[in-house]
Parts: structure tokens; sequence; C-alpha cells
């Protein structure tokens, strides 16, 4: 999860996007006690450009995609 938050706030610092907001998310541990995690609430655009940056194999899947877009 930190290297997500770590990409989140890099690319954001980059100015690839906007900073996303920040909120707390409540869960369970595994002694099932209360956990808080701040979070960021991503949109569908920030989320893919993050994916990218974190999984090649979803960066190849975006790349082949778009060549099957653009090669008509």
């Amino acid at each position: 999860m930190n290297n997500v938050k770590r990409a989140v706030e890099r690319l954001s610092d980059k100015g690839i996007f906007g900073r996303p907001p920040m909120v707390d998310d409540l869960s369970m541990d595994a002694q099932d006690k209360k956990r808080t995690t701040s979070v960021y609430l991503c949109d569908k655009r920030t989320s893919m450009i993050v994916v990218a940056q974190l999984c090649p194999e979803a960066t190849a899947k975006f790349v082949d995609r778009w060549q099957e877009l653009v090669v008509t």
C-alpha cells in the first residue's frame, strides 16, 4: 500500500495529475481490532496511471489496446 501512496504523491508532484483527496478508511485487522488507514480517493484516469507505473503487465495491456485502437 505504501508503494501506491508514494506513486500517487510522486506523480502528482510531477504534475501528471492533481493530488487526489485523502480520507480515513476504517477496517478490521487480523486480530479483529479497528484500524484506520489514510487512503487517496482516485478517479479512473488517476488509478490507471498509478497502475501503469506500478505494474508492467498492466502497462503492456494498455499499450496493446491503444495500438489496436490506433492501427485500423
